[in-house]
């Protein structure tokens, strides 16, 4: 596929931007609408067969059309699918979402309970699938604007989010059809655009990136010299942000509401959709006046049936009284974010405001009143700062060049631009030279550092916490740690190695898992065989794992995502379990073929052909059933 534009996307809670680096200038592309913005929204509208219809054809919305088709289909229209991106059904954000929203959160049935899905017209669909279409209509934005084909992008994510979650995101790009160059954290973007400032660059400074967006806060601390931009503390809550301040406005509409003509409208799905949709206007008009009126017309309907108007002023003192403890929480965060970092106030150089959030002007003094008012930057448009951002790492950030020739066409190199961390190129498969060999005019002279959020490593025999990364451990990791396990049985077939990831250095099982690792072993091997373990953080903070033999052999373990490979290691450690119990009581012809089947569903499994993986496994479970002497 030959190399097309590449371009900078900020995939948000509330809304996404795309944008571009033209002529060393970025900007932000407009949807065909004319609109900056485009709402993460996914939503089915149906269309009704007939005047009493019902059923009929599914349309699957993307964007601003599903945005306002969400008061029709509230339990059909799914937001704020960044809540769920690397989630398991355990986890307690999950059930803050069900909670939260109108669209039904389920165990997927072609998975586990490791990952999640959303229901949508009655079907299931994964966090990666929506955020795939979110990501293909940014991508069908920046085509139709520049008029032709993008291929390569910079996509940003929360500071804070896990590596499962950056995992996830890279794979939604990548099924929206991009090459994701890198996977950006939002407040390193958001340097990076106020960076392109013809600000003194004669030694280094620190800075605060304070980042309100719609959904989420983060607050960074960042060593900024020259082209390095280096992260120094992290902060972040997820269920923090301009959402929340909408909510303040919903409570206060509802508590009219109950007053005013004694009902308790909080049943009806349209109306709190609506209602929600009015009081983000509200606060938004209520950044350049003194006051708003927040109105909902035509929706709701009292006791006896007759259509009501919800019209209620609301002044900004009012709305900042409400919205006061959340402004706070961001201070006590930055003060926090301070301490870590083991800085005063009077050594951060400057404070740099981003996210839709900060357009609010309480957010702004608190700021102003905390540093000074000379040193917070802002934007005219603060919610576009982290894409453009993201387009200038994109434009900056090449890579390393294929030079291998083009397969079939020996007189032509190949030209794909991979990843700095890449060994051999994802278009044609040739090794690539190191990135030390790789460096000129092709080379990366945007040098964005990353620090580990969290502990990284696997549990001990006796449940403790083998870390093998510690937090605030720079990445790309350059000198991966190693660990020795043993196996535990005579002739131990496979092994399974969870990556866990936290805070908690007493015991492994007090942190999140962030992934597991499945590997087959050589048959035969003494129980005490010593496996070589190593983990590292690429440059996006996405771990990868390595598992060799003594001897050197590589096992080449296979990361597991909870989806379908999850469901097909689970029935080949089954098929395993049993041979192990029943292999005394089977005829020795009938080993060889069960051992068979087994190893072709792990080469199947190798492969990523899950389903294929399943079928095999589950055929040779059917078999292990059968009656001893009655298989052929």
């Amino acid at each position: 596929m030959p190399t097309g534009r590449r371009i900078g996307i900020d995939l948000g809670m509330t809304n996404s931007v795309v944008a571009v680096v033209d002529d060393l200038y970025p900007r932000v592309l407009e949807s065909p609408e004319g609109r900056p913005q485009v709402p993460s929204v996914v939503g089915l509208r149906c269309r009704r067969k007939g005047r009493k219809g019902g059923g009929g054809e599914g349309e699957i919305l993307v964007g601003s059309v599903a945005y306002d088709n969400w008061p029709m289909a509230p339990k059909d229209t799914i937001v704020c699918i960044r809540r769920l991106m690397g989630r398991r059904m355990a986890d307690p954000e999950v059930q803050k979402v069900r909670e939260s929203f109108q669209y039904e959160v389920v165990e997927p049935s072609d998975g586990t309970k490791d990952s999640v899905r959303v229901v949508m017209g009655g079907e299931e669909h994964s966090p990666v699938d929506i955020s795939a279409r979110i990501l293909r209509k940014m991508k069908e934005v920046a085509e139709f604007r520049l008029n032709e084909p993008v291929t390569h992008a910079v996509i940003t994510v929360p500071a804070y989010f896990s590596q499962r979650q950056k995992g996830a995101t890279r794979e939604a790009g990548r099924r929206a059809g991009l090459h994701v160059m890198k996977v950006l954290e939002e407040p390193t973007a958001a340097a990076v655009f106020y960076g392109v400032e013809p600000l003194d660059e004669s030694e280094p400074r620190h800075v605060v990136i304070y980042d309100l967006g719609g959904g989420t806060f983060d607050i960074s601390i960042l060593m900024w010299a020259g082209n390095v931009f280096a992260p120094i503390n992290l902060q972040g809550d997820m269920w923090l942000g301009g959402d929340n301040f909408d909510q303040v406005l919903v409570d206060h509409a509802l508590a009219y509401v109950r007053e005013e003509f004694e009902m308790d409208p909080t049943g009806d799905e349209r109306f709190m959709v609506a209602l929600r949709k009015a009081a983000r206007e509200t606060k938004e008009r209520l950044t350049s006046s003194m006051s708003a009126d927040l109105i909902v017309s035509g929706v709701l309907r009292d006791k006896d049936g007759d259509l009501i108007d919800v019209d209620l002023e609301v002044t900004r003192q009012e709305c900042e009284r409400m919205i006061r403890p959340l402004v706070d929480r961001t201070v006590s965060m930055v003060e926090e974010a301070l301490e870590n970092a083991g800085l005063s106030i009077e050594q951060i150089d400057y404070v740099l405001m981003t996210g839709n959030g900060t357009r609010v002007p309480m957010v702004q003094q608190v700021m102003e009143t905390m540093f000074g008012k000379d040193r917070v930057l802002r934007s005219e448009s603060p919610n576009h700062t982290v894409a453009l951002g993201a387009a200038i790492v994109a434009e900056r950030l090449k890579g390393i060049r294929c030079h291998a020739p083009r397969p079939g066409d020996e007189e032509n190199e190949c030209g794909h631009w991979n990843t700095l961390d890449a060994a051999r190129c994802e278009e044609c498969g040739a090794p690539l030279a190191p990135p030390d060999e790789a460096r000129g005019p092709e080379a990366d002279d945007l040098q964005i550092g990353g620090i580990a959020g969290l502990h990284f490593g696997i549990e001990a025999a006796d449940g403790g916490f083998h870390t093998l990364i510690q937090k605030g451990d720079p990445y790309p990791t350059d000198n991966p740690k190693t660990l020795t396990l043993y196996t535990q049985a005579p002739n131990q077939r496979m092994i399974s190695i969870p990556v866990y990831g936290g805070e908690q250095l007493e015991k492994a099982s007090l942190n999140e898992k962030q992934g597991e690792a499945f590997a087959v072993l050589p048959p035969g091997l003494p129980k005490g065989t010593a496996v070589r373990i190593s983990i590292w953080l690429d440059g996006d903070g996405v771990f990868d794992l390595s598992a060799q033999l003594e001897d050197g052999r590589d096992l080449e373990p296979l990361i597991l995502a909870g989806e379908k490979d999850q469901k097909a290691v689970e029935a080949i450690e089954q098929v395993e379990q049993i041979l192990d119990e029943k292999a005394a009581a089977l005829l020795a012809a009938q080993m060889p073929e069960l051992e068979q089947a087994w190893r072709e569903a792990y080469e199947a499994l190798r492969r990523r052909d899950f389903d294929e993986a399943i079928r095999l496994a589950q055929d040779a479970l059917r078999r292990l059933h059968e009656p001893v002497g009655d298989a052929e």
